[in-house]
């Protein structure tokens, strides 16, 4: 069985935001799967993280156009403008950790891992 070992957050149906959300929120998706422990998923490698405004979104995706294969794919609700919009770094790399932090705790429940690790890595 893979072990979880990535992250990714991913912005649909705007390549010049994801590009920019990319960037500006590596480091924290880094640092979050590199505090994972030996988590794993049936076929999977890594969490892919869709950023949608509303959860609505979620049945307009098509994820065979946006899949990182070998990922498992989850959908969180995120104002990825405003987080960028953001003056203070801190508060960007805040809410970021926020948006990773529930994107991992809704894989945990569909993938059964132990919600009270990840809760220690947010912390």
């Amino acid at each position: 069985m893979p072990i979880i070992k990535d992250i990714q957050l991913y912005v649909p149906k705007n390549k010049n935001l994801n590009w920019s959300f990319f960037h500006e929120t590596r480091c924290i998706t880094f640092f979050y799967s590199r505090l994972l422990p030996k988590l794993q998923a049936k076929d999977d490698k890594g969490v892919q993280i869709y950023c949608i405004k509303e959860i609505e979104q979620r049945e307009q995706i098509d994820t065979f156009a946006h899949i990182i294969f070998n990922y498992f794919p989850v959908y969180v609700e995120a104002d990825t403008e405003g987080i960028l919009s953001l003056a203070s770094g801190r508060e960007k790399k805040k809410k970021t950790l926020e948006i990773v932090h529930e994107g991992m705790k809704r894989a945990a429940d569909e993938l059964n891992w132990d919600k009270a690790v990840l809760d220690d890595i947010y912390k």
